[in-house]
Order: C-alpha cells, then structure tokens, then sequence
C-alpha cells in the first residue's frame, strides 16, 4: 500500500520497474487471449480489427484477391504426410459421427441424461415396489435416497426416445439466467 513504509522507501526506478513488470504481464496475457506467445516474430494487427473485434457474420474468411484453391495448395505442401494422414482419420472420423447422429444416435450429454432419467425411474419404481409390499396397516417404508441395488437399471427398461431427451436437457440448460460463453 502507498502507506507502507516499505513502499514508501521504494526509489523511482523500483516502482517504475514495478509497473513495467505488470504492464508487461497485461501485454502477456493479451498476446495468449489471441494465440500468439511472447516469443513470436510477427504479429498481424489488422486481424485484431477485421476479425477479432467483429461479431460473428460481419468478417469474411478470405480476404478480396484471395485464392482459396492456392491457399489450399500451398498448405498442403508445407504439411507433413503424417499430419496430413491425421487430418485425413479426423474427417473420416466426423462423416461416421455425423452418420451415426443421422441415424438417431445419441450424443454423450443426451446418453448421461437418459442414464440419470433412467436410475430415477428405477428408483421410483423400487419404492412403488416397498409401498405395495406395506400394505400392513403399521407397516412404516423408507424412502429416503439410498443407493440402489446392483441390476436394478436392466436393459429391459425402454430407452427414452430422443426428443424427451432433448426437453430433458433443456430443462436443466434454462434454469439459471446466465448467458453460454
């Protein structure tokens, strides 16, 4: 604090330092927000202002004069066979996953959702059981949480079809008034 003594026996030249050291911190984390690293050679400011700063839909991806086809080729020869190979698996990979959702396959969030819908039915299910075991007039049935019994999720059980998945979901997506990042 500037009343400290230790701060205020501080010469010019060691809070100079002081505040260049943060200024340079703040220029640090400015070039990692944007992907580039202190060592970089070049660094392009005019992405900052046709890219960077503009909202979704107002830049364009290729600049006027531009020619996507020898951007193409010119990436293709500046990238290794390996990589290109990877990158090649990773397409392959997407037409299969985009397939496999075509033909109604489910998502990891939809596959939890439906396990989690699926174990409180099964336990909703179990307590009907208890309760219809109790029909003893005194007979007293616990039904706080506990956790349930190996086998009770079988495959027998109906899967949920997708759209109840779907508002499933939503309802925990809206529950709360902050924005997705």
């Amino acid at each position: 604090m500037p009343t400290n003594p230790d701060f205020r026996a501080l010469t010019d030249e060691q809070i100079n330092l002081m505040i260049h050291s943060l200024n340079e911190d703040h220029r640090e984390m400015e070039l990692a927000r944007k992907g580039l690293t202190v060592d970089s050679e070049h660094y392009d400011s005019t992405f900052e202002d046709e890219v960077w700063n503009k909202n979704d839909g107002e830049w364009e991806i290729l600049r006027e004069g531009h020619d996507a086809d020898k951007i193409a080729q010119q990436v293709q020869a500046l990238t290794r066979k390996e990589d290109q190979s990877n990158l090649d698996t990773k397409f392959d990979g997407l037409d299969e996953y985009n397939e496999y959702r075509e033909g109604g396959g489910k998502t990891t969030r939809e596959t939890e959702v439906e396990q989690y819908i699926n174990k409180r039915l099964a336990e909703a299910y179990e307590k009907a059981r208890d309760l219809e075991h109790s029909k003893q007039p005194n007979k007293v049935v616990d039904d706080k949480d506990r956790p349930e019994a190996a086998g009770v999720l079988s495959d027998s059980m109906a899967d949920l079809d997708k759209k109840a998945i779907e508002e499933a979901i939503a309802l925990f997506e809206d529950d709360d008034d902050f924005d997705a990042i």
